[in-house]
């Protein structure tokens, strides 16, 4: 009866599923942590004594990018995902520490498509129980 308003109850009409969405969502977790690894064992080994502020700009340059290309690949596809602008995270994605909020933010978001289904599952059934009254 209401099966043909849900097409199926684990995907959304883009074809992601809940699976993909635990994958980025552990990746997005790597991603965080990344940094806080390459500090504790960066490339001379251990954790520094002291630093000596001899870090190239290209190294930083390279390590900022490393970091930043898989949120915006995260964020990007979370968007697409839950039916956000994916303009607007994948720019998100890009700005240096408010990547790290725009991914927070796609993790806990809802996933519009489902909330469209379930809109559409509340109408048909409140259409029905007008329908009886009458």
């Amino acid at each position: 009866m209401l099966a043909h308003l849900v097409r199926h109850p684990c995907r959304n009409p883009q074809g992601g599923s809940k699976m993909k969405t635990r994958m980025l969502i552990l990746i997005g977790i790597l991603v965080l942590v990344t940094p806080f690894l390459f500090a504790a064992y960066g490339p001379k080994g251990g954790i520094p004594q002291q630093s000596t502020g001899g870090e190239s700009p290209l190294s930083l340059t390279f390590m900022a990018i490393t970091m930043i290309i898989p949120i915006v690949i995260v964020c990007r596809r979370l968007a697409k995902e839950k039916g956000r602008n994916v303009t607007r995270y994948t720019v998100l994605g890009i700005i240096p520490v408010v990547n790290l909020f725009a991914l927070w933010y796609m993790i806990g978001a809802s996933n519009k498509y489902s909330e469209e289904k379930i809109d559409r599952i509340l109408s048909y059934i409140e259409k029905q129980q007008g329908q009886k009254k009458k």
